[in-house]
């Protein structure tokens, strides 16, 4: 069973208008706490404020 994990981070722009930016390809043993360090180290990379960080895993259900 395949297992995807993507990290996605919420941003606010100045006009109060929302962009994300996806990550894929996260290590499913990644804590929460590894992901938000890693969320605010590239929030200081970003033009924009982070507002959202979130986890998506994904797996594949056999039909069997």
């Amino acid at each position: 069973m395949a297992t995807k994990v993507s990290m996605k981070l919420g941003f606010i722009n100045g006009e109060n208008k929302s962009n994300s930016k996806t990550i894929n390809y996260i290590n499913a043993a990644a804590t929460d706490d590894q992901l938000r360090t890693v969320a605010r180290a590239l929030e200081g990379m970003q033009k924009h404020t982070l507002s959202s960080v979130s986890k998506t895993v994904t797996t594949d259900v056999a039909l069997q």
